[in-house]
Order: C-alpha cells, then structure tokens, then sequence
C-alpha cells in the first residue's frame, strides 16, 4: 500500500539547478509516402488544419514539426532552355509536328483541369472551365482548361490577375480584404496574362509556370506576407534575371523535363530501348536555336505525356535544372504565418533528378541543391526564423521502404557530407558567420550493426576523421516498446543503452548534442491502443520528459537537444482517438458539405500544461512512499522562469513564476486504486502570490464521453461540444499563496487512477495586465462553425487564467462573449447553433458572420488589450 500523503517541496527562490531545455516541444508525422503520395496528404486542407491546432499549443509547446518526404514537393518546372531564352509557340508548335510525323495533335497530352494547389492558402474543390477538377492534392486528368478554379465560400471573392513583362512587371490586385483562411474553399480567382518578350506568346504552362525561361538563381518570395489581423495579403513577387517568366496562365498543357531517378506518378519513364527507339528519326525541330541539344532529347511513342519531349538536363555535369518550388512553398508559408519551426529532413528526390548519390558529381549537385533550398528561405522567412528550424539527415535510410534512392555506405556518407556542406554555402552566401547545423544520421541503430550499415557507418567514419564530420547534432530514434518495453521508462531507458554503447564505442562523439526525434512510447503510430485515447498516454509523454531529465541530462550529462514524440499523425477511422496522434478526427464525409472535425485528446492539453514550465530547472524533493522508490510512481519536474529582467511591462517580459509538472501512471508501475492525494509545497513565494492547479486525468477525457454515447463515426453538433468541453485541461483550484510562515504555499493535489499530469503553478502578481494576443485567425469549418486561432507571442505571460472570445455579428450593436470559462488554449471552436447541420445554410452562416475579438485575462482577474478585431464572412 502507497503511502497515504506522499510530499512534494520545491524552493522556488532557490538557485535553479541549471537550465531547462523544452527538448519535448518537438512533434512530427509523415505522408503515406514518396512522390504524389507526399503531395497529395501534404498539401490537404487537413495537414493545415492540423498544423494551425498544433500552433494552438501555449509557449510554443509544440513549436517544431518534423516532417518526411518534404523535397518529394520540388517539382521540375516548365521546360527552359537553359540560356534564359524563352521557347515561343513556334518553337513548341515545331516540337509538335515533329514527333511521329507531324501528328502532334494525337499526342496524349496530360491536361490537368482543378485540384491542384491553389495560391498559398485558399485550396478548395476546385474546377476548371475545361474539365472537373478534385480535391486538394488530388491530380486529376481532364481537358486544360483557361485556369479559372471555382473556389467558393462565405468569404467573397478573390481576384487575382496578373500582367508580367519579361523586365519583370507585375501588376496584381486584391478586390477584398480577406478576413479568413478558407479551408474548404473561399472566393473566386482567375489566371492572367502573360507577355514573353514583350508580345502575348501562346500560353501554354505546367503548374501555374509558363514557358518563359528564368535564370537558375530566380527565386520567388512571399506568396503570402500577411495572414492575420484583419485581412490576409496575397502579394508574391518574382525576381527575375536574364528573362522573365509569366506567373499564371490559362492553358494547362506543358512540357516537363525527363525524369531522373525515381519518377513520381505524373511523370512517364521509358526504358533505355524504347528511348533509342522513339527518338530515332523523330526529332526534326531545331531544338539547338532554343538553347537545347538535339543529342539529349528524347521524344516519346505516340500517346505519351508531351512532358518527355523537352530534357532539361544542365549543359555540364550533374545538376537539377530549374524547379518549380510552389508546392513547397505553400506548405511552409502556412507553417511560418502560424509561427511553427520546421524539423527540416533532407528527404526526398528533388525534381526526380537523382540517382546514385555516391558519385562524386551527383553530389556536388546534392551540395548546390541544399545551398539553394537554404538561400531561398533564409530570404523568404528571415535568419531568425531558419534558426528555429533543424536540418536532418534522411530518416532511418536503413530500412528499405525509406531508402528509396538505395543508399551504401559510400553514397550515404557522401549525402550527409554535401547536405552539411550546402547549410554552409547557403549560410555564406546570405552573410551568416553560422550556418545550421545537419543533425543525423537519424536511425534505429538496431543490432547486429550489419541489420543498420548505414547509421552506424556514418558514425563510425565520424569517430575516425572528426573534422570530416558533417553532423552537428546526433539524432536517433528511440522507442518505448509498448508494455513489454515499459512505455515511457523504455524510451529513457533504451535511449540511455544506446547513448552508453555509443560512448563507450566512439569515445571522440561524446561532445556531440543529442537527439531523440522519435521518443515515442511504442513504435506503429497506426496501432489502436487504448491507452493512446486517454490520460494514460499523456502521463506517458510527462513522465518521458521528467525522466530524461533526471536521467540522460543529469546523470549521464547529456547535452539534450531534443527528445520529441512523432504523433502529428492524422487519425483514421474508426480509431479516432486511440493511434498516435495528438487530436482525434472525424471526417463527417456524410454532410453537405463533406468537413473535418477535431478534438483535442488529453495528451495534446498535458502537452500544453508542460509548456507552462520555466527555463530555469529548480530541485524538487519528493517522499512520503512508505520506502518505495518514489519515482517509480511519481514523475517531477520543477522550473521557474520569468524576473531575471529589468522592469515588467506589457510587451516586456512576465513576473517571476515557478510550476511544478507532476505526472502519475504510464510508467511499467501503474497507478493502483488506493492512489492518494500528493501534498506540494512551495516555498520562497511572495505576499500576493497566486497558486492554481491545472489537471489532465479520467475527468478531462473526450474518448469517454465519446463512448458513453455510442462511438459515432460521425458526431452530431451536441457531442462535439461535450467532447470539446472535456478535452481542456481543467482548473482545479487557485488560491493566494505566500501567505504562510517563511512565505510557503501548500496545495493538496488529487491525483485519479488510472494515470493523468497536473501542473502546480505559482506567480507573483505583474506590474501590468497581459498583452495582446495577435495573429488571429478564422478557418472556415462548415456552415455555421469557425476555428479561431491565435498567438500569444506578445501577451508575454504564462500566468494567465483563460483566453475571452467576444463575437459582435454583422446585425448587432454590441460584443457578447462567446467562449467557455478557463479556456487556455490559443483556438476556439465557435458553434453557436446545437445542431447546425439541420439548420437552412443561410440561417448557419449567418450566426458565425460578424466581428471576433480576443484577449488574454491573468491570474488577478485583469484583462490585457484586445487582440485586432477579425471580420469574417
């Protein structure tokens, strides 16, 4: 039997023991796979949604996502002549005629109607003039149209036209002020003109890119440069050297480059005879007079994709050629506007173009490449924001389904030498004295060493020439096991083996910083269990990250950088809330229309308590378990933060505050029934001090109340509320504290069965109310539902009692408030009607149309400033 009262003391005017990375503030998730796969799921309206819920997360507790396959979206562009001469409908017209005697017209063109990505942010179902289009990511065939995509929503409409100059003029204009990401769709746009060489040319494009040629330094900047406040400006600009190149047109028939490589799904490959075969004879053009060499073409069979009679293989050497980066673009714009670092993996075959990594000219391609990606971003987001992302090398290239450019030692270790030398080139070229640093080699490090050649090749070669190391950080992926490997304690306990083997092996590393990007409990995230519903997974996470600390920081003194849970994933049905994934969905297919709905799970609210914690570790004395270990039972982590500036002002920094993370269960010991109350004492608090304690456990669970009303697939408005109202970490108490002799608080915390985190939390009072939220945002959900989204980056103050929500609609004169009590969270979900799906759509849409507000309310019951107000719809 558990001691009745185990005793938690923490000293919060103590010297702090040391600092206090957020190493668990990392997630990640990947596509079902390469090539279209990747750009299909990338780019849905569901990876956005999700992704601007994980930004939801106070303090950027989820601030860094780690994603896979992210270079299987560089695509080639438009055929270019290599010299920055544009090719005219002449030349193309000659190409035609050319190919199986003069019968250009019976060639089967690939004609992409709708579908496809939208610009930046407003992808919707689509549809062209000349063929149906599909839904985001999905390619689909159908005549080319003139590039008019139907994207309709309560928003209004967009128009977007442009008049580019080969000298570089762009005119566009945005009729509205946007108040709203639409999801599901949102306004009207059409494509314009565009001028090659002064003239009109005959458009004809790929992907929103036309045959006007720009050199290979020309870059795109800004798709997006403004999503919040009270509307969203669309404003890219091309800056274009030697030529110019169109930015969208009508016709969707193009000419791509030959596929190296890999070859995505729209892209045909033919074998080396039936190349020799359909190029013998056929190419009368004088491809020469457009810059291209007659020698290198290859010209397809009767029915093949035009994209195959244009090579844009660079002149010498191995390269990449122009690519088309919109799709990438679009991706990482959204992650930027809702301010998520990027775990950036080199993966992927960029383009197509890339065989055999371990000739010496394939890489030097690989170096450039890299140097390029990081010029392009470094002048798109800004060095501060690329000093929040992490580079690593390709994930776990030892298993067979990601190896997928079939790596040996050699190619490998010539990979991770080029990606490290490109961060450095890219970093140069840009005036960084530091450029980012390549983690890796990101594996199982499973033995024997001859199952995983690769990761324990690289590090081998690392140990013997040093300097030649191209890694920064040692990454490796380190799982739980499930029950029989004891789920969280497996993950400490197996990552503390490895980092041992490792030392000990190749004692010249053991400076490196380490990182775990795939701590998770067990391995499989599309695994049901039922542990992953409920509180026991978010104790699990906890419990990993309060005993790494103990563990690898302070025992083995670890220099960890990271140690992150790869649960981003999007769930599946009928296992919405039990994979390993933050935030269940129900994809509610059944309604008109057809949405996605989400609910927070309580990993995602722990997740969010954690984020609460300072930066400053402070020590924690634990006791009271009738001569039982105590951390077998009870996790801790104690930190403070905040008061090591000069005066707090709103804007300026946060009064001196100090939480306690106690997590129980989810460990190879699980909480009995007799499990008690734990006392926590704080000392060293100031008179006028607040002390609140926020729980996740049995009683904060949205898997229950979904089971107790059958398990629907598809929830109606009522259990989505319940749900939602369940799934937020919940205010236990808050009390003056400091009150006491010496200054000491004590709180009686109740700690349930089966597992759950608690956070004890204590602030001095400020010397001013919070800031400002800002960013906010509206994602149009279905009729008559809306998601905001906000930031707290200038709120500046962890101490803060719940989130205000005002609506004021387009009818009437004043604000109401619209959001529950002690929201905390950066989102809220506004459904005002119960049953919104049996309303007139009018009547839905026109309870969510008006103005929204948001401000942040601390701990004494002050509000901050507003945030901006939003008009939406």
């Amino acid at each position: 039997m558990i001691a009745a009262s185990p005793f938690v003391e923490v000293d919060t005017a103590a010297i702090p023991i040391g600092p206090l990375h957020h190493f668990w503030a990392n997630t990640g998730f990947s596509p079902p796979g390469p090539g279209a796969d990747a750009e299909a799921f990338l780019l849905s309206r569901d990876v956005r949604a999700a992704l601007a819920l994980l930004a939801a997360v106070p303090q950027r507790a989820l601030g860094r996502v780690r994603v896979h396959w992210l270079l299987e979206l560089v695509r080639p562009a438009h055929a270019n002549t290599g010299r920055g001469r544009p090719v005219d409908s002449s030349t193309v017209s000659t190409l035609l005629d050319a190919v199986d005697g003069g019968r250009g017209d019976d060639i089967g063109m690939e004609r992409h109607g709708g579908g496809g990505v939208g610009k930046g942010y407003f992808e919707a179902n689509s549809t062209s003039r000349g063929g149906p289009g599909g839904k985001i990511g999905k390619r689909q065939r159908g005549d080319a149209g003139d590039g008019e995509s139907g994207f309709r929503g309560s928003m209004g409409s967009v128009r977007d036209e442009t008049d580019d100059d080969v000298g570089g003029r762009e005119e566009r204009d945005i009729g509205h002020h946007v108040a709203m990401a639409h999801l599901g769709g949102g306004g009207e746009r059409r494509g314009g003109r565009s001028h090659c060489g002064g003239k009109i040319e005959k458009e004809l494009h790929l992907e929103n890119s036309s045959l006007c040629s720009v050199s290979e330094d020309a870059r795109e900047v800004g798709s997006l440069s403004e999503i919040h406040g009270e509307h969203i400006t669309a404003g890219r600009r091309n800056e274009i050297s030697r030529g110019g190149k169109g930015d969208r047109h009508d016709k969707n028939i193009g000419l791509k480059g030959k596929n190296r490589g890999r070859s995505p799904e729209s892209f045909p490959s033919f074998a080396q005879k039936d190349r020799k075969k359909s190029t013998k004879g056929k190419l009368k053009a004088n491809a020469t007079a457009g810059g291209m060499s007659p020698k290198n073409k290859r010209v397809p069979a009767k029915n093949s994709s035009i994209s195959d009679v244009v090579d844009v293989r660079p002149r010498r050497g191995v390269g990449v050629g122009e690519l088309d980066w919109a799709q990438l673009d679009a991706l990482l714009d959204w992650m930027h506007a809702r301010d998520l670092a990027l775990g950036f993996e080199l993966m992927g075959n960029p383009a197509g173009r890339f065989r055999d990594l371990a000739r010496p000219e394939e890489a030097r391609a690989w170096r450039r490449f890299v140097a390029r990606l990081l010029r392009r971003y470094l002048d798109r987001y800004g060095s501060e924001a690329i000093a929040r992302w992490r580079f690593e090398t390709w994930n776990e290239p030892d298993l067979r389904k990601y190896n997928t450019l079939n790596f040996t030692l050699p190619g490998f270790a010539r990979y991770a030498r080029a990606s490290a030398a490109g961060l450095r080139a890219g970093a140069r070229a840009r005036g960084l004295r530091a450029a980012p640093g390549l983690a890796g080699p990101a594996g199982l490090f499973k033995r024997p060493r001859a199952r995983h050649p690769l990761c324990w090749g690289l590090v081998r070669r690392c140990a013997r020439r040093p300097r030649a190391c191209p890694l920064a950080q040692l990454s490796f992926h380190r799982k739980g096991g499930g029950a029989a490997g004891g789920f969280a304690d497996g993950v400490v306990g197996g990552g503390a083996q490895l980092l041992r083997t490792l030392r000990r092996r190749f004692p010249g590393l053991a400076a490196l910083p380490v990182a775990n990007t795939e701590a998770d409990p067990e391995s499989g995230w599309w695994r049901a269990e039922e542990w992953r519903a409920d509180a026991r997974y978010a104790a699990m996470v906890a419990r990993a990250a309060a005993e790494s600390q103990r563990r690898l920081v302070h025992q083995l003194g670890i220099d960890l950088v990271t140690s992150a849970n790869d649960n981003a994933f999007l769930s599946d049905a009928p296992h919405h809330f039990t994979q390993r994934t933050l935030l269940a969905r129900f994809q509610m297919n059944s309604s008109r229309p057809a949405h996605t709905q989400w609910v927070g799970k309580p990993v995602y609210a722990a997740l969010a308590l954690m984020g609460l914690l300072g930066e400053r570790e402070l020590a924690a004395r634990v006791r009271g378990f009738g001569g039982r270990a105590p951390r077998r039972h009870l996790a801790v982590l104690a930190a403070a933060g905040g008061g090591d500036g000069g005066g707090v002002g709103e804007g300026e920094g946060d009064a001196r505050h100090a939480a306690v993370l106690l997590a129980w269960g989810g460990g190879a010991d699980p909480a009995s029934a007799d499990w008690a109350n734990v006392t926590v004492a704080l000392k060293g608090l100031s008179e006028g001090a607040a002390v609140a304690v926020w729980q996740v456990d049995e009683r904060t669970d949205p898997w229950r109340v979904w089971r107790a009303a059958g398990a629907p697939g598809q929830p109606d408005g009522a259990l989505r509320a319940a749900m939602r109202a369940a799934a937020a970490p919940r205010l236990d108490s808050i009390s003056e504290g400091g009150s006491e002799s010496a200054g000491a608080s004590r709180v009686l915390v109740a700690l349930p069965p089966p597992a759950g985190v608690a956070l004890v939390q204590a602030c001095e009072r400020p010397a001013a109310p919070p800031g400002a939220p800002s960013r906010l945002l509206a994602l149009d959900v279905t009729a008559g539902e809306v998601l905001l989204l906000w930031s707290d980056e200038h709120v500046r103050s962890r101490c803060l009692l719940e989130y205000e929500v005002q609506f004021r609609g387009r009818r009437e004169d004043g604000w109401r408030r619209v959001s529950p009590a002690t929201l905390r969270l950066l989102s809220f979900h506004f459904a005002p009607l119960s049953s919104p799906g049996h309303a007139p759509p009018s009547a839905a849409r026109q309870a969510v149309r008006g103005h929204y507000r948001v401000r942040a309310v601390d701990f004494w019951g002050r509000p901050g400033n507003f945030s901006q107000q939003l008009a939406y719809g």
